[in-house]
């Protein structure tokens, strides 16, 4: 889906907004106020423009402000032995050509191999009314000229050539060597100057460079031998800076700088980009909340381990003091007790697991067809696992077992895909009261 480009053209005796969408360019026409000029503020310029992008379906995208040919000054410079893009430099070397100081114009160059063409416009001039269109809600984009942007859409490769571009009641001459312009000339749409602006460039360039003619009467070419376009200049331009807003094309002139330069590079991502912000600071609020959660619940559990294992210290060891490293103790108390040798332990941790192992094996019912795939015993606790068709049968081995003396709680039993039952027998062995030895 191809977005809409808007071009502003508030000059001339008929203002218009181009909307360019596809390749495609379609003009909105406004009257020029009827009081006079003086009285007209950027203000109210701005105001207009905003209702009519409005009414053409705005949405806040960038837009470009297109100056008239009668807007700017321009002049041929020579930059041979000036740093290359030293600015500051070709500024003042342009201020030489106009009745203006550098101070108080914003410029811009093309530059060539050894001269450049600097085009300029006042700030004064410029700067209220965008101002007033930033207000408004219209972001500015780009600052160029009509003239300039129909010729270097008109403008064939890296040719050589001159440009003719008619613009209300006169005419831009504009000389292309190898794709960069070089120079820039307001005439009468007559032909007189025409012809005789045309042998100076002659004489100055040694050659007859081809002509082409956008929006220009065949009255003021006369005889001259030029190529004719039919497409009306301001159409031309607005493709031209669709072509710019939308980055396939680098301007030749941008007035978009110095005192006129975009305060906010991203405003047009702004709220893209404070909504992804916001959505990344709730995300790292969500995550840190998580964490002391998480952090909340380890905490709780730690100290639930520590009173259980402070507990079972105290049951183990009556009358001992519960120590800052419970575990440091206990260790030490088992090798202490590993080193006494099997006399020290007590008599039922003495008691052989073969005990264990013939007592639960022999009371198992020898009428029951069951499996045993693992068999664990212990001083005083076994484990059996195994498979059994009847669920029923699980209980006949766990009282079984019962009979050996073990406590067995209710056994685990599930079926598996064969249609068994797997079961797991656990069971432990009370501890055998003290032997009371009487005098």
């Amino acid at each position: 889906m191809s977005t809409t480009s808007y071009i502003l053209f508030p000059h001339g005796q008929t203002w218009q907004i181009a909307s360019v969408s596809g390749g495609h360019a379609t003009f909105s026409d406004m009257l020029p106020p009827e009081s006079d000029a003086r009285q007209v503020s950027p203000q109210m310029i701005a105001e207009r423009l905003k209702s009519e992008l409005n009414r053409l379906g705005y949405t806040g995208q960038g837009v470009m402000l297109a100056l008239s040919a009668a807007d700017c000054w321009a002049a041929s410079i020579d930059i041979a032995g000036l740093p290359r893009g030293d600015r500051k430099a070709m500024l003042y070397r342009l201020e030489e050509k106009l009745p203006m100081a550098a101070e108080s114009i914003v410029a811009d160059f093309a530059l060539s191999e050894s001269r450049a063409l600097g085009v300029c416009v006042r700030e004064d001039a410029v700067s209220p009314l965008l101002h007033s269109l930033e207000s408004h809600g219209v972001a500015v984009q780009s600052i160029g000229t009509t003239a300039l942007l129909a010729a270097q859409q008109l403008a064939e490769g890296s040719g050589s050539q001159i440009l003719l571009i008619g613009e209300e009641n006169q005419l831009n001459v504009i000389a292309i060597h190898n794709g960069i312009p070089t120079s820039w000339s307001l005439l009468p749409n007559q032909p007189e100057p025409l012809r005789l602006h045309l042998d100076l460039l002659a004489m100055e360039g040694g050659e007859d460079l081809p002509l082409r003619a956008c929006g220009v009467p065949a009255a003021t070419l006369g005889k001259l031998s030029a190529q004719s376009i039919p497409t009306a200049p301001r159409q031309v331009a607005a493709i031209g800076g669709a072509a710019i807003l939308e980055s396939r094309l680098k301007p030749w002139i941008e007035f978009r700088r110095g005192p006129l330069a975009i305060s906010d590079p991203l405003r047009l991502h702004r709220k893209a980009l404070d909504a992804l912000l916001a959505a990344a600071a709730i995300f790292l609020i969500c995550v840190t909340l998580g964490s002391l959660w998480r952090a909340h619940r380890y905490n709780t559990a730690a100290q639930v381990a520590d009173r259980t294992m402070g507990d079972e210290f105290s049951a183990a060891f009556p009358g001992w003091s519960l120590p800052s490293n419970v575990k440091t103790v206990v260790e030490s108390e088992h090798r202490k007790l590993l080193s006494r040798g099997s006399g020290a332990l007590p008599a039922e941790a003495s008691r052989s697991a073969m005990e264990m192992f013939h007592g639960i094996l022999s009371r198992l019912p020898t009428e029951l067809r069951f499996k045993l795939e693992s068999m664990m015993f212990g001083e005083g606790l076994f484990e059996l696992q195994g498979r059994v068709r009847n669920v029923a049968d699980v209980d006949a081995l766990a009282a079984a077992a019962r009979l050996a003396g073990t406590d067995v709680p209710l056994p685990q039993a599930h079926r598996d895909a064969e249609g068994f039952w797997s079961f797991t027998l656990r069971g432990t062995r009370p501890a055998r009261p003290p032997t009371v030895t009487r005098p």
